[in-house]
């Protein structure tokens, strides 16, 4: 495991930015204590070799099976989920999901893989749709990706600066809302970074400096959002 301040074997010793002191933890230069140890090194180096002698090892039971469809495992018809989609989205221990899985194209799988960014590729041997999943913590797409600069925009900062959770339930309601309407079902936000120096270009995307206010902010909004049966990330 890699802990949160880059080293494993808890030898660095970092400064951490804080704005008791702003100057004297800014971080002005990579501190040696921010080098990786030779252990971390040798775990990001996962060689083509490695990964050959990992299949190798594998035993004839843990092979994958593709296109199977003797087990049925159809989860989406006639424009909703069915019964076998209910069921396995109630539970992902259910034992339904052999066959689900089994089903499954080489060619569905590598499409879900390796094309995922703003969606999630249809899955035909299974049934299951496209998703659209844009990007933008306070837009629906960042007024981007075809969609209307009519939609709804929102400032993470100025929702926090209200303090009202009830606003912030209400803005995540509306917001997943409208999204459902264009036809997006996933969001790639909000965001709950904490606003460590002024100079973050990517403040915009959060809502604040304060761990508490912005946790509780954040749940609010994304609690709404799955109500209406929209998904965040």
């Amino acid at each position: 495991m890699v802990r949160n301040d880059g080293n494993s074997d808890q030898t660095a010793k970092i400064t951490y930015l804080s704005r008791g002191d702003f100057a004297g933890t800014f971080p002005a230069e990579l501190a040696p204590n921010r080098v990786m140890s030779d252990g971390i090194k040798a775990l990001n180096l996962y060689t083509k070799a490695m990964a050959q002698q990992w299949a190798d090892d594998r035993s004839d039971a843990e092979k994958v099976t593709f296109g199977d469809t003797s087990q049925g495992g159809v989860v989406y018809e006639n424009g909703k989920i069915n019964d076998l989609g209910m069921v396995l989205g109630l539970n992902y221990d259910a034992p339904e999901w052999e066959g689900v899985l089994n089903r499954i194209t080489k060619k569905d799988m590598l499409e879900l893989v390796l094309n995922g960014y703003t969606e999630t590729r249809a899955v035909n041997s299974i049934g299951k749709p496209k998703t659209t999943d844009y990007d933008g913590p306070n837009q629906a797409g960042s007024f981007s990706d075809g969609i209307s600069s009519e939609a709804t925009g929102f400032s993470s900062i100025t929702l926090a600066q209200t303090w009202n959770a009830e606003l912030a339930y209400s803005m995540g309601k509306a917001f997943a809302a409208e999204c459902l309407t264009y036809g997006i079902q996933g969001w790639y936000g909000p965001g709950v970074n904490l606003h460590r120096s002024p100079f973050g270009g990517r403040n915009y995307e959060y809502y604040s400096e304060d761990a508490l206010i912005s946790g509780t902010m954040c749940a609010k909004v994304v609690s709404a959002a799955k109500n209406k049966g929209y998904s965040v990330t």
